[in-house]
């Protein structure tokens, strides 16, 4: 269940960016590059609306994951109700905002020509009225999830996701005038909360009928969701780079922003994988967290080594072929520049996709709030080592700094998880201490691979380190349960596959 859910996430994620590099040149060429670079805001504001959601929408799938594990159903209309409700009002205030804020940002900050203007205050109009729909799909959305119907919402977030894309170009048939863009995918983000709410009326029926929010519900739901938000506000300021790349732009030069940025970009994607099984994991985590700690350390431990076998061959391939592939995508200066770059951020993302299960227990145990601190605790640290590193050293040292913060972060994140419960299941640490052995392998054996210079004998001794390395975590970090479960599921698999092969013979 857990990989079949992961599926449909990655594909939700993957498929509109397909429909991205199929319609954005069509787009800029219709649009010409000024209304294109107004859509590009258009799309980004859009994206941040998500910001006034507070993480309730995350806070409404651990609510209604825990009280569908107990079977404590009688609540959820009220639950469901609140939180929609929550975040349609949350929409109508940060619409408003968006209202009023029109004509500075137009005037003043995005620096939109003359004869734009008046287009683009149309466009920013229509967006803000289009926000009470964008986050009250997420109060649905987080419902569903709790419900394990991610297949569901995936086929929601496909096509909608697709239709951001889609919508511009076939408007652009008719007119290239941006508020009829606008127009159009504010239509699409209408349609989309009412599909969410007709597909959680199909599967919830006792919630046919709206429910007044109540106030308790109200409060634990800001409560949980504030943190999170927080969590995520700061969280991602480091994560993804934003300081790296401000500071690097303040202090260096737009030369070494590009170095640094493309390959951040390029591996930050790797995110994707961590992020789809999270979404998964979260309302079973919530599920395990009330009364079943052995059950959600042993799923939080499995869920660590299925995303390490996944991911750490990938991670070694980019590691080793890092020059190879920048030379090829982009140019040999780029690559001499950016090769060490790539490298050590692949280290990094591989500790960072596996810590953040480890984030998604502590939300799920209760205590959004210590997530939240420990960001808050490491900002002002991990400013002074990154501001010290571009001041003094170079865009490569400060990808070493990013690195040790997220192993820093991971160390952290065990300790609290080991604060949160205190009876630990048995063999707890010997799995922690093979899984740190099977993730400082990586890039231990990956960066001396990446110096032999005959690309082939280097993919000759990658292919065998490779085979080696998943023959290692086969045998010494996956446990007899699971060995057999995937020995099963292969056999089935084989079987099948070998009476399709009767059949059409």
């Amino acid at each position: 269940m857990i990989i079949k859910n992961t599926v449909y996430n990655l594909l939700g994620r993957i498929l509109p960016l397909g429909a991205a590099a199929i319609c954005i040149p069509l787009i800029i060429d219709g649009l010409g590059i000024e209304r294109f670079g107004i859509l590009i805001l258009v799309w980004l504001i859009v994206g941040y609306f998500g910001i006034f959601d507070l993480g309730i929408g995350r806070a409404t799938t651990k609510y209604v994951a825990e009280a569908r594990s107990h079977n404590d159903l009688d609540n959820l209309p009220s639950l469901v109700w609140t939180s929609i409700g929550m975040l349609f009002c949350f929409g109508v205030i940060g619409g408003g905002l968006l209202f009023f804020l029109v004509n500075p940002l137009v005037e003043n900050i995005f620096n939109i020509p003359d004869k734009l203007l008046e287009e683009s205050r149309l466009v920013f109009w229509a967006l803000a009225a289009s926000m009470p729909f964008v986050l009250g799909a997420s109060g649905a959305r987080g419902v569903l999830e709790g419900f394990h119907k991610f297949r569901l919402v995936n086929i929601i977030k496909v096509p909608a996701g697709i239709y951001s894309f889609v919508a511009p170009l076939c408007v652009l048939m008719f007119s290239d005038n941006m508020f009829h863009i606008a127009l159009a995918l504010v239509f699409g983000r209408v349609v989309v909360f009412v599909v969410h709410v007709a597909v959680l009326l199909r599967t919830l029926p006792g919630c046919w009928l709206p429910c007044l929010p109540k106030k308790d519900t109200a409060l634990q739901l800001l409560k949980f969701g504030s943190w999170i938000a927080l969590s995520n506000l700061v969280g991602a300021a480091i994560a993804l780079g934003y300081i790296d790349r401000f500071m690097i732009s303040g202090i260096l030069d737009m030369s070494a922003l590009a170095y640094y940025s493309t390959p951040f970009e390029m591996i930050s994607k790797l995110l994707f994988f961590a992020a789809a099984l999270i979404g998964v994991l979260f309302p079973l985590f919530c599920a395990y967290a009330r009364d079943n700690n052995d059950q959600l350390q042993t799923l939080h431990l499995r869920s660590i080594e299925g995303m390490l076998i996944c991911l750490a061959p990938l991670i070694i391939v980019l590691i080793v072929f890092a020059e190879p592939i920048l030379t090829v995508w982009l140019d040999t200066t780029f690559a001499l520049k950016s090769a060490f770059i790539m490298q050590v951020l692949c280290a990094g993302v591989l500790i960072q996709s596996l810590s953040s299960i480890s984030v998604a227990v502590i939300q799920a145990l209760g205590r959004p709030d210590l997530t939240a601190k420990r960001h808050v605790i490491q900002l002002p640290f991990y400013l002074l080592a990154a501001w010290v590193c571009v001041q003094n050293f170079g865009i490569g040292d400060l990808a070493l700094v990013w690195t040790g913060w997220v192993i820093i972060d991971a160390m952290m994140l065990i300790q609290i998880i080991r604060r949160l419960i205190p009876k630990q299941t048995l063999g707890l640490g010997l799995s922690l201490v093979k899984l740190t052995i099977g993730i400082f392998i990586v890039p231990l054996v990956a960066f001396p691979l990446s110096t032999i210079p005959d690309l082939i004998m280097r993919g000759m001794i990658t292919g065998i380190f490779i085979a080696g390395f998943t023959v290692g975590c086969w045998k010494f970090v996956l446990d007899i349960d699971d060995r057999e479960i995937f020995a099963s599921k292969f056999e089935l698999y084989r079987q099948k596959l070998r009476r399709q092969i009767c059949r059409s013979q």
